[in-house]
């Protein structure tokens, strides 16, 4: 029920990479995103992007032993995870290269009654309540602190890495392909003009239960949406069929 427009988008977008350097990142170091299609997905990823980072999307629903070894490959140094995924990633973080995680909640993506409604009944269940430990921070808290500031990174070039992205892993285990700016540019520009003549600029909203950390979703559907200037209604999670045809 909540809806954020660009300006929004890119407000978030900008502290949260302003967070990012002032942890640490330095262009072309990785940020890996464990995180289904909730609003926090394209934040963080346009805000590796605006300090200079790659992006390596990746499945929260991995077993341990799957998330330790994309973790491992990927060189991530800063990950971001929804809290429901939180502990799984702290018991393999030993085994990477990961050394600060920041922790997105559902609540904060809701809108009102919503959020208060799930803070009371359904937060303490499947782990979405939990709380960062040690050095680790909430994502709300780091957007709160970094509001209104911009990065001091100049924006990448078309031939900059963007993304890794993990292959099929049908001969072994997934190999991480990388995607440039330009590449995915391109990519938007290409299905604009394809589906262009069906497509209201600015106005209409593609439906995206295919996961933002898949490349079909993650550079098809998100890049032709920045192109077109279209709405994303992000499902979380596709088996709710109830849901998703709400």
């Amino acid at each position: 029920g909540a809806v954020t427009s660009y300006g929004a988008l890119l407000g978030q977008a900008s502290a949260f990479a302003r967070a990012l350097e002032e942890r640490g990142l330095a262009p072309g170091d990785r940020v890996a995103l464990v995180l289904p299609n909730v609003p926090q997905m394209p934040i963080a990823e346009l805000g590796t992007w605006m300090a200079g980072g790659i992006a390596a999307p990746m499945n929260p629903t991995y077993t341990a032993e799957e998330l330790a070894g994309i973790l491992a490959r990927s060189g991530a140094t800063i990950a971001v995870v929804l809290a429901p995924f939180y502990d799984k990633l702290k018991a393999v973080q030993p085994r990477t290269s990961v050394r600060h995680v920041i922790v997105a909640y559902v609540r904060d993506a809701l809108a009102f009654p919503k959020s208060l409604l799930f803070r009371l009944f359904k937060e303490r269940h499947d782990g979405h309540g939990t709380p960062p430990r040690a050095d680790d921070e909430a994502m709300g808290d780091v957007l709160a602190m970094y509001a209104g500031q911009a990065p001091r990174t100049a924006p990448p070039s078309a031939n900059d890495p963007a993304l890794l992205l993990p292959s099929g892993g049908t001969t072994g285990t997934p190999k991480l392909v990388v995607g440039t700016h330009g590449g995915m540019a391109i990519a938007g520009r290409q299905i604009d003009a394809w589906l262009g003549g069906v497509l209201e600029r600015g106005r209409d909203t593609l439906l995206v239960p295919l996961p933002l950390f898949h490349v079909y979703a993650g550079v098809g559907v998100e890049a032709l949406a920045y192109t077109a200037g279209l709405s994303m209604a992000l499902i979380p999670n596709p088996r709710e069929t109830a849901s998703l045809l709400a």
